[in-house]
């Protein structure tokens, strides 16, 4: 299974690359009930003939997918499509001839539209690199314009609760100013210069969260970020920088010294944490306190 989307009566519809579930054909998506029993009513047919990756929920209730799929139910509809509430094609959504490649991650926004991110750098024969927003009836929305785009795959979205939009994944430029592997773009699209990353994770971004309080999560193949040690999952700043604050940790000990009376003792102190701790305003990275003993 690669994504899921929770319906307001408690039922559930997943998608992926299976083609069974409970023991009955279903072709890469499925709704399931409360109880986890399959949903009979919703009924795909012969479902998608490739991989659906994506999967978010319209206010009316009907399913935005996206994935690898170039057909649905047997209707052409390149990695991106629109279903009704039971499960068949929505046919007044027609995003034209599609995307040229894959479709990673699907979200509505709240004024309907829809935002698109993947491996493609063309909708429907149009330059949009990895990165697309459609209205309501499947066409490319011409206030959002990623002519120029990401420099590489975009592989997660959240909006924030203001409108703005987080998109994460691979690339390193967005609209040719660098935004390492996470960035934040306005309404229009413009790259919102307030939100900077600095260096950035270290590896490719696999989801990201945009909870109530403005930071943001994030999740992937990093070690670090922004050169601190954060292994799979990071909560950034509001501003996009460092990652939030985490307690002291001592890394090297001070050793136990003996000294003669009158003369000084140097202890060396190495800790980590964000932001970095002091003591007397001296990094704790490096020696940090030279203590004289009492005569």
């Amino acid at each position: 299974m690669h994504d899921l989307a929770l319906q307001a009566d408690g039922r559930v519809v997943v998608v992926g690359s299976f083609t069974e579930i409970l023991g009955v054909s279903q072709n890469r998506i499925a709704r399931l009930n409360t109880d986890g029993s399959l949903n009979t009513s919703f009924d795909p047919g012969t479902g998608a003939n490739g991989v659906i990756r994506a999967v978010a929920l319209q206010s009316d209730g009907k399913l935005v997918i996206g994935g690898d799929f170039t057909a649905y139910n047997g209707i052409t509809r390149n990695r991106l499509a629109r279903l009704n509430t039971d499960g068949s094609l929505d046919a007044g959504f027609v995003p034209g001839t599609g995307m040229n490649n894959n479709v990673q991650d699907v979200i509505v926004d709240g004024s309907g539209r829809i935002l698109v991110g993947g491996q493609f750098t063309q909708v429907a024969g149009t330059t949009q690199r990895y990165l697309a927003r459609l209205t309501a009836t499947g066409a490319l929305d011409p206030f959002f314009n990623m002519a120029v785009g990401f420099n590489n795959t975009v592989n997660a979205l959240a909006i924030q609760p203001d409108g703005r939009i987080l998109a994460a994944g691979a690339f390193t430029t967005v609209n040719q100013i660098g935004r390492v592997r996470i960035a934040r773009l306005g309404e229009d699209a413009s790259v919102d210069l307030s939100f900077d990353p600095g260096s950035g994770p270290s590896s490719t971004l696999l989801a990201v969260a945009a909870p109530s309080d403005g930071n943001v999560l994030i999740g992937g193949q990093f070690t670090s970020v922004a050169g601190q040690n954060r292994r799979y999952v990071a909560r950034l700043n509001a501003d996009g920088g460092s990652a939030t604050s985490t307690a002291p940790q001592m890394v090297v000990s001070p050793a136990a010294q003996q000294v003669n009376a009158g003369l000084s003792a140097s202890f060396t102190v190495v800790a980590g944490g964000s932001p970095p701790p002091t003591i007397n305003g001296r990094s704790m990275a490096t020696r940090c306190q030279e203590a004289r003993t009492a005569p």
